[in-house]
């Protein structure tokens, strides 16, 4: 709540901006644990994406994560628990294209 109360503050909609319908339930959580590959040479890991929800809350513990900057791609440095926050396609849509979601794509490692 407080993060998006925090997005919908900067975007000029008030920190309380759907605030409502979060809390009756419209919402969304999924949760994705890949655990380590004994054979990543064999496998591709998750080609490039954004995500459809307005944020996506990332707890990394090991490295893998890759964005994309302009056609480059950077691995995101893993530190230790520390929250991630990513803004996804819902956003993007919300802040008219203000915030843009976040272009990524995962590599397969033995960790």
């Amino acid at each position: 709540m407080e993060v998006m109360g925090a997005f919908t503050q900067s975007l000029g909609l008030g920190p309380s901006y759907k605030k409502g319908e979060l809390e009756n339930g419209m919402q969304v959580m999924a949760i994705n644990c890949y655990p380590p590959c004994p054979q990543p040479e064999l496998t591709l890991g998750l080609p490039p994406h954004s995500d459809y929800s307005c944020v996506t809350i990332v707890l990394q513990s090991c490295s893998g994560l890759q964005i994309q900057n302009n056609s480059e791609w950077r691995v995101v440095p893993e530190i230790k628990c520390a929250l991630q926050v990513h803004v996804g396609d819902h956003l993007e849509v919300l802040s008219n294209g203000l915030y843009k979601s976040v272009h990524h794509r995962t590599i397969v490692n033995g960790e």
